[in-house]
């Protein structure tokens, strides 16, 4: 009978062994799984906004690179000693001789593309004295032209050498334009 008594208590005792100690170790694995799943998702989480990132960091560059193209066409101030390198520079490249530039900053405002007066820009004149063959002078205007700057001629003079007349001729032009500067950007 202690044999069958015994034979039938020792299931219930390895059920409760197994329930003592072994269930506690699974619920422990089961927590376990559920936390490495939401670490997962939290990396994955994290992937996804670090990838967002990488295409804003892109996007701002993009428009960065833009914002500083527009600064250097329409400047925040008129950046004079630049435009005393930059166009000697070309009155060279073009084989005119620059025999004089001068500057005259105005207070004038001129309201912007979005005709918005609170985001006004100046103006100043630029006036160049040059002396050249006409076609050297057209290459230059046309070089001027395609510069970064903003610049509108206003006016155009020149004189020709007395008694000649043929395109080697040398010329004296005097240019007045306008270069515009002061846009913020915001």
């Amino acid at each position: 009978m202690l044999k069958k008594l015994l034979i039938a208590i020792l299931p219930l005792g390895t059920i409760a062994v197994v329930l003592w100690l072994i269930l506690p170790q699974y619920r422990a694995l089961q927590a376990a799984k559920a936390e490495r799943e939401a670490a997962r998702q939290a990396l994955q989480e994290k992937q996804e906004l670090i990838a967002k990132i990488e295409e804003l960091k892109k996007q701002y560059l993009a428009v960065e690179d833009v914002t500083d193209e527009v600064a250097q066409i329409v400047p925040r101030t008129p950046d004079i000693p630049n435009l005393l390198v930059e166009m000697p520079a070309l009155a060279v490249q073009y084989g005119v001789a620059l025999d004089n530039i001068s500057f005259n900053v105005t207070e004038n405002t001129i309201p912007g593309p979005s005709q918005d007066a609170s985001r006004p820009f100046q103006s100043m004149t630029v006036g160049l004295s040059v002396s050249g063959t006409y076609d050297a002078f057209q290459e230059y205007l046309k070089a001027l032209e395609r510069e970064l700057r903003v610049l509108d001629v206003q006016s155009l003079q020149f004189s020709l050498p007395p008694a000649e007349g043929d395109a080697s001729s040398i010329y004296e032009f005097k240019v007045d334009a306008q270069l515009y500067y002061g846009l913020q950007l915001n």
